[in-house]
């Protein structure tokens, strides 16, 4: 089940693995060229805290460690945001947290639920579900948000939210992952050193007898 903070964690690893794939070939940039530089790491962190809690907790507690997790999130893509992949994962996030802010949880969709895999009946859905997660119901003002999407390689249901969020990790890895040019290699002094003495050594001249 997707948690409505990340996509699933095999889609996580292989946006890493292409990412980093695709940066490593690219052309380097130039030697002068300035690395990204990531702050907020500490709202990183405390977003993963706060996930694997939201996993852990029993209900109403495990719905607020989500949107904790979903706002330190976005904090830290907010402030790192100069990376477009970044940038493109701050939308997920806000897709999810709006979803849950506007559902009081993640709503899944049980047809998802069956074409994934995950129940073999639409009637036994709900008892596949925990908080932060709830069945999908007529009321919901925007059930699209919620998670819809069947994964049937890995038992998942996804959010549109999730997808966002994968494709902006990639992208971000292979900005970071990018080579720079390496420093152009001095000469070495010795044989410059050389080169001069050689050069400015004036022939010795024997004088002449008278």
């Amino acid at each position: 089940m997707g948690d409505g903070t990340v996509a699933p964690m095999v889609l996580l690893l292989i946006a890493v693995v292409v990412g980093a794939g695709a940066g490593l070939l690219r052309p380097a940039l130039g030697r002068h060229a300035a690395r990204p530089e990531v702050v907020r790491i500490g709202w990183l962190a405390v977003g993963a805290v706060l996930n694997a809690a939201s996993i852990l907790a029993p209900g109403d507690l495990a719905t607020l460690a989500l949107a904790g997790s979903l706002t330190a999130l976005l904090w830290f893509a907010a402030g790192n945001r100069a990376i477009t992949g970044v940038a493109v994962i701050g939308v997920g996030l806000f897709l999810n947290l709006t979803a849950l802010g506007v559902h009081g949880a993640m709503p899944v969709r049980a047809e998802a639920l069956v074409r994934a895999g995950v129940v073999d009946s639409v009637g036994a859905a709900a008892s596949a579900l925990d908080p932060p997660h709830r069945l999908e119901t007529s009321r919901d003002p925007l059930p699209i948000l919620g998670d819809v999407l069947p994964l049937a390689a890995t038992g998942e249901v996804l959010s549109f939210g999730d997808l966002v969020v994968v494709l902006g990790l990639a992208d971000a890895v292979r900005d970071l992952a990018r080579r720079r040019a390496r420093p152009a290699r001095q000469a070495d002094a010795t044989t410059e050193a050389s080169a001069v003495h050689d050069w400015g050594t004036a022939p010795s001249g024997a004088p002449d007898s008278g």
